[in-house]
C-alpha cells in the first residue's frame, strides 16, 4: 500500500492533505464545547446545538455531493473541502454569536462533508482491486495526526484562550495545505479515473488510415 502511493503522486498529496486536516483541522472539535461555554455563554444544550449543526452541514452536504459531483472535480472536492472546513472553523473562533456560529459550523460541516467523502473515493478508484484495502488501510494512518493536533492545540488553549489557539491551529492549516498543493499540483487538476476511456480524447486518425478509410468508401461506390 505506501509503494504503490509513493508511486502515485496524486495519491501522495491526497495522504499529505489528508494528515492535514487531521492535524489542524478535526481537533478544534476539542475546543468547541470551550468556546461554546465562555465566549458565547451556552449551556451543556446549547453546545449541543452548536455541534449538530456541523453534522447537519454534512448531511446536507453528502446529499448533493453524491446525487450531483461530476467526476472531474473530485479533487477539487477535496482539497477545497478541507480548505473551506478550516476556514469556516477559522471565522467560528472568532465569532461571539450564537447564530452565527451556528452558520458558520453548518459551512464546516459540508466541508466535511466534501472532504470525507472524496477522501475514500480518490484512493479506491485510483488503486487496483486487489491492492485497495492496502491503500485505504495506509490512507488512514493519517488519522495519527488528530491526537498530535489536539495536544497541541490543547497546549496553546492553556496559554492563550481557546478561541486563539483555535484561529492559529486553522492557519496553520491553511498555510500547510496551500503548501502541499504548490508541491502537488496533480490536486489542481480535473480527476480521471485510470483506465477510464471516457476521459481522454480519441487519438486523431493518421493519414494512412484516413487513405484506407477513403479507399473503402470508393470500392463501395463502385
Amino acid at each position: 500500500g505506501v509503494r504503490y502511493i509513493r508511486g502515485r503522486r496524486l495519491l501522495a498529496g491526497a495522504l499529505l492533505a489528508s494528515l492535514v486536516m487531521n492535524s489542524f483541522g478535526f481537533p478544534y472539535l476539542s475546543m468547541l464545547p470551550v468556546i461554546g461555554k465562555e465566549t458565547l455563554g451556552l449551556s451543556a444544550v446549547g453546545v449541543g446545538v452548536l455541534q449538530s449543526a456541523e453534522g447537519f452541514g454534512a448531511l446536507i452536504g453528502a446529499t448533493l455531493i453524491a446525487s450531483l459531483a461530476p467526476t472531474r472535480i473530485y479533487t477539487f472536492l477535496y482539497v477545497g473541502g478541507i480548505a473551506l472546513f478550516m476556514s469556516m472553523v477559522l471565522l467560528f473562533s472568532r465569532s461571539e454569536v450564537f447564530a452565527l456560529s451556528l452558520l458558520l459550523l453548518w459551512g464546516a460541516g459540508f466541508g466535511m462533508a466534501s472532504y470525507t467523502s472524496m477522501q475514500t473515493t480518490l484512493f479506491v478508484a485510483s488503486a487496483p482491486a486487489e491492492l485497495r484495502g492496502r491503500v485505504i488501510g495506509t490512507a488512514s494512518m493519517a488519522l495519527g495526526g488528530n491526537p498530535l493536533g489536539a495536544l497541541s492545540v490543547g497546549v496553546t488553549a492553556e496559554a492563550l484562550g481557546a478561541p486563539i489557539a483555535t484561529m492559529l491551529m486553522s492557519i496553520e492549516g491553511l498555510a500547510v495545505l496551500a503548501l502541499v498543493l504548490m508541491a502537488w499540483p496533480e490536486l489542481r487538476r480535473p480527476f480521471v479515473i485510470e483506465g477510464d476511456d471516457r476521459a481522454a480524447p480519441a487519438p486523431p486518425a493518421s493519414p494512412s488510415t484516413v487513405d484506407e478509410v477513403d479507399a473503402d468508401a470508393a470500392s463501395v461506390r463502385r
